[in-house]
Order: structure tokens, then C-alpha cells, then sequence
């Protein structure tokens, strides 16, 4: 039988008593301090991986997007019929009268229009760029003697 009185205890009893109580303060420590940092390890290092894997998706489709972008379809085709006929062709579309058509010195080409609504117009900048991938650089809108259409100067920039 054990005694509980401590100063009267024998040397193994107190050894005994001290590893008990190192043994019980280690488990605890690990149950309470370890275990739980070693199962937060392990979920960040999977959400690591999982956000890593993610990551590499997103740049992969980033990159495809860049290329598609690059060598759209709109972009080939204004090669392929050039900005001039792409821009007669779709005024042509739109119910649009072209003035004058001329190329710039700087190898852009000048659209005139005498008589065009807003409207018409926009509808037509909209339309190339959407189907043909060109961009106006620089539109110039002045009222016409009728007030009701427009005098319009736009240049365009051929970007490739």
C-alpha cells in the first residue's frame, strides 16, 4: 500500500510518483500544444496544395487567353481583308456613306463622312470593333448645316 505522506516515502516511491507526474504533464502537453499544431500544419499544407494547383490553372488559362488574344479571329480577318475593306464593308453594312477614305502618312487611314447620324456612327465604331478588332484612334464630329446629322472625320491606326 502506498503512503501519501511525501517526507515519508521511500526513494522509488518518489521516483515513481515524479515520472507519473512528467508522464501526465508530456501527454497532456502533446494533447493540448502538438496535436492540435500538427493538424493545423497539415490543413494549411493542403490548402497550400490546393491553392498552388489553382494558382497554376489560372495562369494556364491566363496564358491561353493571351494567345487567343493575340491571334483572335476578329484580328486575323482584318489582316486577311485589311482595314480598308473592312471599313468599307461594314459602313457598307451599316447603311453608311464614306466620303473620302485616305491614308494617313503615318500609316493609319482617315474615314469622311458629310452627312451621318450619331447613332449610325457609333453603331458602325461599335461593329469594327467587335467584328474586326479596330480601333478608332482619334473622331472628329462637327454639327452639319442641317443640324440634325453630322460631319465626321475618324482616324484609324493600324496597331500590328
Amino acid at each position: 500500500m502506498m503512503k501519501y505522506d511525501l517526507p515519508n516515502l521511500t526513494e522509488r516511491e518518489k521516483l515513481m510518483l515524479l515520472l507519473g507526474g512528467a508522464s501526465i504533464i508530456l501527454v497532456l502537453f502533446y494533447l493540448l500544444v502538438v496535436g492540435p499544431l500538427l493538424k493545423d500544419n497539415a490543413a494549411s499544407e493542403r490548402a497550400l496544395l490546393s491553392e498552388k494547383s489553382r494558382y497554376e490553372r489560372v495562369s494556364r488559362i491566363i496564358a491561353q487567353l493571351d494567345r487567343q488574344e493575340t491571334q483572335s479571329p476578329a484580328r486575323q480577318q482584318a489582316t486577311v481583308n485589311s482595314i480598308r475593306s473592312a471599313i468599307t464593308e461594314s459602313a457598307k453594312i451599316k447603311g453608311i456613306n464614306i466620303s473620302r477614305l485616305q491614308p494617313g502618312l503615318d500609316g493609319g487611314l482617315g474615314v469622311w463622312f458629310n452627312e451621318v447620324s450619331g447613332g449610325d456612327l457609333f453603331a458602325w465604331l461599335t461593329m469594327l470593333e467587335t467584328k474586326y478588332a479596330i480601333k478608332a484612334r482619334k473622331i472628329s464630329l462637327n454639327p452639319n448645316h442641317d443640324k440634325q446629322n453630322l460631319r465626321a472625320q475618324v482616324s484609324f491606326k493600324d496597331e500590328e
